[in-house]
Parts: C-alpha cells; structure tokens; sequence
C-alpha cells in the first residue's frame, strides 16, 4: 500500500511539474515577462497556478475514489490543498527568476559585446567603421553578367532553383525570435560581433547572431540586400541616396542611420561602400 500511495504521489507531482514548465516555456514565447507583464502576470497565474492546483485536487479525488474513499471526508481542501497550492507558486516563482537571470546574463553579454566594439583598437590605433569600411574586400565581387550566351540559360535556371530565406531566426537564451526579412534594415559585424537590426529598433537594442555575414549573404535574397563592404550589408528599403566619396568609394546615406560605435552609438552621417563593391552596388540599386 505505502509504494502505491508514493508511486501515485510521484506521478502526480511529475505531471504537475512538466505542466507548470510547458506552460512557462509556452509564455516565455508568447508573452515576455519584459513585452507584456499585465498578460503574463494573469496568464502564468491562471495556467501556472491555478489550473495546475486543480488539477492536483482532481488527480487526489480520482485516486481517493478508486481505493472506495470519499475526498471530502478527509478535509483534503482544507488542509492538503493550500499546501500543494503554495509549493505550485513556489514552482512558479522558481521559473520567474530563473528568465530574469538569463535574460540579464544575455543583455550583459549584448552590452560587453557593444562596449568592448566600442573601444576596439588595432595596433594601438582606434578605427571608426567609416574607417574600416573603407578596407579592400577579402571576397570577390561575383561575377553577375554571363559572358556565353551559351552560358547564361544553366545559369538562369540555377538560380531560379535558389530558395532565399523569407524569416531570419535570432535566437537568445529563453526564445527564438522569428523576424521577417523586411522588417530587417541591415546586418553589422563591429569587433567580430554580428548584429542583426530592424527598421523600429535602436542601435543600442541590435539583436546579437550567430551566423557570419558570409553565411547571412548566402541565405538572403540578393535582390533584397547587399553587402557594401567587409563590415555590413545593407536592405534596398533602407536606402535613401549616395555620391562619390573618397577614391571610388561612395558614401551611402541609410535610414535608420548606422551608429558609431566607438563614439558614444552616435548615428553617423553615412556608411561606405567600398571601391569595389561600388560598381556592382551602381548595377544593384538600378535595378
């Protein structure tokens, strides 16, 4: 008999558990406790709380009912219910601090990221981004015209082939965070740390990624985005005009403009295309 009742009093308790942690995993995506505490606050107590405590009370009458005894008879509301009820908030609570310490973990990590590309020296030297963007590219400008007629129907249909992505994931330590491609105004690399920003975002609030711009460029339409240099590729929508800068370069005039991140995330007046990716970039925004 004792291995039944504790058997019984295990599964319940398991089942209990597993509930309040797929009810705050599901809450945790739906409703942030940081985006929208009124909702979360009613919604973790109802199906955090609530639900599980009477589920609990109906789980005990079940089994009280199939050993022949009435639940009511042993005041189980009144005394083994509150109990349960309390070690259910505590449950709760449990989950509740450990989101807050993550997502604090997380944006500390964002901020050291910000801050150590903020004061990022090469050779004792401080470099803006207007500065660095100016370097010659690593890659190669692909070659976009075919030069055989002959060549240029394989080449059509392969691309026609190509899937681009129509949802970029971030993904942070408590949720994965679905963002359309034309929400997202460009990606950035300051200090080896790749960003991701959208258009109603500031600098400062710039989703961390873990994928390389590299990787980012194969996986995003081309049509849609390029790449204006080593350090960032930007979206056609969030071009506003260009001229000649220095050499072949051009300076790009973006909107939401690019922050400074070695002066303060001070917005910067322009970002640069490189020379060579100046022509191509010509070809790109004609269309």
């Amino acid at each position: 008999m004792y291995y039944i009742e504790f058997g019984t009093t295990l599964l319940i308790t398991t089942l209990l558990v597993e509930s309040i942690y797929r009810v705050t995993c599901f809450l945790d995506l739906r409703y942030p406790w940081n985006e929208s505490l009124p909702q979360r606050i009613f919604l973790q107590f109802l199906l955090g709380v609530v639900m599980p405590t009477v589920t609990s009370y109906l789980l005990a009458a079940v089994y009280f009912g199939v050993q022949g005894y009435d639940i009511t008879d042993y005041n189980y509301h009144l005394y083994a219910l509150p109990f349960i009820a309390v070690l259910i908030t505590l449950f709760n609570a449990y989950y509740y601090l450990r989101y807050v310490v993550a997502e604090k973990a997380y944006y500390k990590n964002l901020q050291e990221s910000n801050h150590s590309a903020m004061s990022f020296s090469k050779n004792g030297h401080s470099k803006t981004v207007a500065e660095s963007s100016q370097e010659v590219l690593v890659e190669a400008v692909a070659n976009s015209q075919s030069k055989e007629g002959s060549h240029s129907k394989p080449a059509a249909a392969a691309q026609n082939e190509i899937t681009y992505r129509e949802v970029f994931m971030v993904i942070t330590p408590l949720r994965t965070i679905p963002i359309r491609m034309d929400d997202i105004c460009s990606f950035y690399r300051v200090n080896g740390v790749n960003f991701l920003r959208t258009y109603d975002q500031k600098a400062s609030d710039a989703y961390v990624i873990t994928q390389t711009l590299k990787e980012v460029e194969e996986q995003i339409n081309p049509s849609q985005f390029f790449r204006i240099n080593r350090q960032m590729i930007i979206s056609f929508n969030s071009c506003v005009s260009f001229r000649n800068g220095k050499g072949k370069t051009l300076e790009l005039i973006i909107e939401p403009k690019h922050a400074d991140y070695e002066n303060k995330m001070v917005d910067q007046p322009f970002v640069m295309v490189s020379e060579d990716r100046s022509q191509a970039f010509r070809v790109w925004v004609e269309r």
